[in-house]
């Protein structure tokens, strides 16, 4: 899916360029430090989108939440979501990365003063295993929160054909296993 306005505007905010130079036709003069920053952190979206385009272009329901969702709208968004419910966003202070964030019980142990769970996603992470597979293996968190259409899906039912081929595959396997 393509980068929304919204997405541009929160990557130029994260690089550290000024709000008002995404909002309006003028020119802004930047520094060199601003610059380098921004081809850094945008070269590893990019190298990010690659890993997971097959899970970024899921939009409906949207799988992972755009560049405008930081870790304050996270909250928010999942202020009043039931226990497993999670989004799955960019991480703001960590460019390259993705963050897993779930609604847990209070009494979890790693669960922050607002009831959540965080875990990073590491672009080195996505070479060993797959985003999908990073989600469903993410325990607790049973459905996604689509921000866009405030609508929570079952994960199941969003990696539902990964699920059936995969057993697929072991039934496969038992088989070869038999006859060999």
């Amino acid at each position: 899916r393509k980068l929304s306005p919204l997405d541009v505007q929160a990557l130029a905010c994260q690089a550290g360029f000024p709000v008002e130079c995404s909002s309006s036709s003028r020119s802004v003069t930047i520094s060199q430090q601003q610059w380098d920053e921004f081809v850094v952190q945008y070269r590893l979206v990019l190298k990010l989108l690659r890993q997971i385009a097959n899970v970024w272009n899921l939009q409906d329901p949207c799988v992972i939440a755009g560049f405008d969702m930081d870790r304050l709208g996270t909250v928010q968004a999942l202020a009043l979501e039931p226990v497993g419910t999670f989004i799955c966003r960019f991480s703001s202070s960590q460019p390259g990365c993705l963050v897993l964030s779930c609604r847990v019980p209070e009494s979890h142990p790693n669960a922050d003063g607002d009831g959540l769970l965080h875990a990073i996603i590491k672009l080195e992470d996505l070479f060993e295993r797959r985003v999908e597979t990073w989600i469903r293996d993410f325990a607790g968190a049973t459905h996604i929160l689509d921000v866009y259409r405030a609508k929570r899906v079952d994960k199941r039912k969003v990696f539902t054909s990964s699920y059936t081929r995969l057993r697929a595959m072991d039934v496969l396997d038992a088989y070869d296993d038999i006859y060999v």
